[in-house]
């Protein structure tokens, strides 16, 4: 009887363990947000991974937030860093291409994708998606949808990193200096313009800035402008929207002393806001704040200063300008485009953005429990607005014309309309049979 009721125990145990190995899932084995496990890496042979990140913050983000982290998750692994220098990423690939070989992996921005693919350098990491059962939605919806523009809808060249935002910064000690109440989120443009009245004026020699508003081709895309007709296929910027941007921004210019002297800041809002400290308020990029700003206070200098959402069109509420935003792929050439594949899908896991979160750069996981931690490392960031860069939609940006230095155009017509006077409706003629006929030459 002894002897029957210790096999039943044996039995039972035996029956537990099998369920446990076959079907149980341990805690470290279960998917992150972003679909990614953190089960130990199967392939333990060496590899030297070239790695290319397109990023100017310097060698120690690269270190610290990405290869650090990545080989101590693979201790096999082990990279060969090509240091960001080159502004020009055309030149960069194509010098990669003729020197026979692209890096394995590959963090670029959005704009660079392009290259990627007229170069067809670039893996459709698609079936990798698949196969490691990456769930796509648990990134920002805008930036997946904006990469799969590269690849006509299906395709998905890169894997989404961090985002880059437009946010609107300002100076508070102009603010106080003039006694004027500080800028909240949700305003318009409207109500922005209005403000910059009360700060825009010469004092003791120095302008003092009230608005810049930033490029016309960013704020368009809050009104989903774009620079084609979806319906011809061609140049189309002499429209009512273009002209309702353009006649906002010269409201903006046309307040008095609000257009700045020195040419140099009328498209540098970094340089009249960080540097000269002379603007008020400035539609900015996030990602060009935080080494700004550091290089300011590491110079003993001190600036008080904050951000609240970007002023809006009132009949776009909540919508804010087009998302950028820098990516992973993964080279065409590369013979490890597996492990590759595991190294980005980690980097874009839950764990792992939270890690990039608190460095101060933007997570591309549309989760609040990962954007809650932005900026966390950063002691000057604590007490800051940063949560405003979260509360409104970002559109997606304008289709990409590559025949043409359509933004270079644009801006020209820009800066005739604030400094030459040009009548906005002549300009935006001239500028929309300017572009069509330098597509038609393209051709």
């Amino acid at each position: 009887m002894v002897i029957k009721w210790i096999q039943w125990v044996l039995l039972s145990v035996m029956l537990m363990v099998a369920a446990v190995g076959c079907g149980g899932t341990s805690p470290a084995e279960k998917p992150g947000p972003s679909g990614n496990t953190t089960t130990k890496p199967t392939n333990t042979e060496p590899v030297t991974l070239t790695l290319y990140p397109m990023y100017s913050g310097g060698d120690d983000f690269v270190q610290k937030v990405i290869v650090d982290p990545v080989t101590k998750k693979f201790p096999n692994v082990s990279f060969n860093v090509i240091k960001y220098g080159e502004p020009n990423q055309e030149k960069v690939f194509q010098g990669f291409l003729a020197g026979g070989t692209v890096p394995d992996i590959m963090m670029v921005n959005f704009g660079t994708v392009r290259v990627l693919k007229e170069l067809q350098i670039a893996v459709d990491l698609s079936e990798m998606i698949k196969k490691n059962k990456v769930d796509t939605s648990n990134f920002t919806p805008q930036a997946i949808k904006a990469m799969l523009t590269y690849g006509d809808g299906k395709a998905l060249l890169a894997l989404p990193y961090y985002l880059n935002l437009q946010t609107l910064m300002y100076n508070k000690d102009i603010f106080d200096k003039f006694g004027v109440p500080y800028p909240k989120d949700g305003m318009t443009w409207k109500q922005a313009t209005e403000l910059s009245k009360s700060l825009a004026r010469t004092e003791n020699g120095v302008q003092y800035l009230g608005l810049q508003p930033g490029r016309p081709h960013g704020i368009s895309t809050q009104l989903g402008l774009d620079y084609l007709d979806p319906k011809t296929g061609k140049i189309n910027v002499n429209t009512d929207g273009w002209k309702q941007v353009f006649n906002m921004l010269k409201g903006i210019y046309s307040i008095e002393g609000n257009l700045p002297k020195d040419t140099s800041l009328f498209n540098d809002s970094y340089k009249a806001m960080i540097v000269n400290r002379v603007q008020a308020m400035g539609s900015v990029w996030w990602n060009g704040i935080i080494p700004r700003v550091q290089k300011v206070l590491d110079s003993n200098a001190e600036f008080n200063w904050d951000i609240v959402t970007e002023p809006t069109f009132e009949q776009a509420p909540h919508v804010a300008p087009y998302l950028n935003q820098f990516a992973w792929s993964i080279s065409a050439q590369s013979k490890h485009q597996d492990l590759a594949f595991d190294i980005i899908h980690y980097l874009t896991s839950h764990d792992m953005q939270i890690e990039l979160a608190k460095s101060g750069q933007i997570p591309s996981l549309n989760d609040k429990s990962v954007q809650s931690r932005l900026g966390e490392n950063i002691p000057w960031l604590k007490g800051k607005n940063l949560q405003a860069l979260f509360k409104d939609q970002y559109t997606l940006p304008m289709t990409p014309i590559t025949q043409i230095p359509a933004g270079t155009m644009m801006n020209k017509t820009y800066a005739d309309i604030m400094y030459r006077n040009v009548d906005v409706n002549t300009a935006l003629r001239q500028l929309d049979e300017a572009m069509n006929s330098a597509m038609q030459e393209a051709k």
